[in-house]
């Protein structure tokens, strides 16, 4: 599973009516993009915050330019995904009165000075950070039993009751191949495993539940000499 890294970025304008142009916003996005290449994970994020102190409507010069600039993250380096998360710290009337309004992910109320800024903002870190990316193989075997498990069995049979999300018994020899036969063997030389087709969980914060799993009924034909057999 790939961690995703977070960059937080402040990007703070001399004169905050100038429209920064294209070049300024291409290089932003630029500089971002050669960033994310050299972190792990293929799937990154971009936070952009914006901070105006001015209970009015943002001018449309610069309106249109922070427009442009959340553009200018697609298409991402090859492959690469980043999401863009964009943050308006700002009075009400920047973020109601802007015309047309401009798609921020997040706006938070704020007027400087904020004494409960910092506090806050380490409280969303804390609560929200890192997040996190799994991904999962489909064509990546998943081990249907432990070790102790497959070697306390050995050579009995082995089915799958019922399973969700539906999954397909595997074995890797001779070849690898698919089994569609109702039961199969178990061995430590090709133990039991199957494959399953899973959602990605992508960005999911840490203190959510990451794991996607099979669900199992799992039934051994245990097998005693020639006096009969018995099942769980």
């Amino acid at each position: 599973m790939d961690a995703a890294e977070d960059e937080l970025y402040r990007h703070r304008g001399q004169d905050e009516t100038h429209d920064p142009g294209d070049h300024a916003n291409a290089g932003l996005a630029q500089a971002a993009k050669q960033l994310i290449t050299t972190l792990d994970g293929p799937h990154q994020q971009f936070h952009f915050m914006y901070f105006n102190n001015l209970d009015a409507p943002l001018p449309s010069a610069l309106r249109n330019s922070l427009e442009q600039l959340f553009g200018t993250f697609s298409p991402p380096p090859p492959g690469y995904k980043i999401s863009l998360y964009s943050w308006l710290f700002a009075p009400i009337g920047a973020a109601l009165l802007t015309q047309p309004k401009l798609d921020w992910w997040a706006f938070w109320v704020w007027q400087a000075p904020d004494m409960n800024f910092e506090m806050e903002l380490a409280g969303y870190v804390q609560k929200k950070l890192p997040y996190t990316t799994q991904e999962h193989d489909p064509t990546e075997p998943v081990p249907l039993l432990d070790p102790s498990e497959v070697a306390l069995h050995e050579n009995h049979w082995i089915k799958i009751c019922t399973a969700s999300p539906p999954v397909l018994p595997h074995g890797e020899l001779p070849t690898p191949h698919d089994i569609f036969a109702p039961s199969w063997q178990i061995t430590t030389a090709d133990p039991p495993t199957y494959l399953v087709t899973l959602p990605n969980q992508i960005t999911g914060t840490k203190n959510r539940e990451r794991n996607s799993r099979a669900t199992l009924c799992r039934s051994w034909s245990i097998r005693f000499g020639n006096t009969g057999s018995s099942s769980r």
